[in-house]
């Protein structure tokens, strides 16, 4: 990918919840352009926003909410260079904002199960445990794949 990230938005937090030092948020627009070389390639668009922190030091770090909250929510759309398909793409770290129906779980994401069948077994079987060995194994290697270059 190459593209562009504009930060149009940025606040600091105050919060008793976060006394170890200071926080805020950025927010703004993002623009991300796959190889044209790439099958079924095309351009992603929209917005995001990603929580922050400053540690003792003063420096900047990525802030590790609870996977109940989420962070670094982009909510937009791709559009494919050889057609005019524009589909949503909304992706996290956490949660997926704007997810409707697909997002059931309560403190963590949980894939409804109408849609395990969509690609969702594999992200299951590797991240969510209670399966042997050579099953995670295998699920960890198709999350893995990179299916659209095929």
């Amino acid at each position: 990918f190459q593209g562009i990230i504009e930060i149009k938005e940025s606040y600091y937090i105050k919060s008793i919840e976060y006394f170890y030092g200071n926080s805020g948020l950025i927010a703004g627009d993002y623009i991300f352009y796959e190889s044209t070389d790439s099958k079924h390639s095309g351009v992603f668009k929209g917005r995001f926003v990603t929580y922050w922190t400053k540690n003792d030091k003063g420096e900047f770090e990525y802030k590790d909410l609870p996977s109940m909250e989420g962070n670094n929510q982009f909510s937009g759309s791709w559009t494919g260079y050889n057609d005019e398909k524009n589909l949503v793409t909304n992706w996290g770290d956490g949660r997926i904002p704007f997810s409707g129906d697909l997002d059931v779980g309560t403190s963590e994401f949980g894939v409804n199960k109408k849609y395990q069948a969509n690609g969702w077994d594999s992200f299951i079987k590797a991240h969510r445990g209670g399966y042997d060995k050579i099953t995670t194994d295998k699920a960890r290697q198709e999350e893995q794949f990179e299916w659209w270059k095929n």
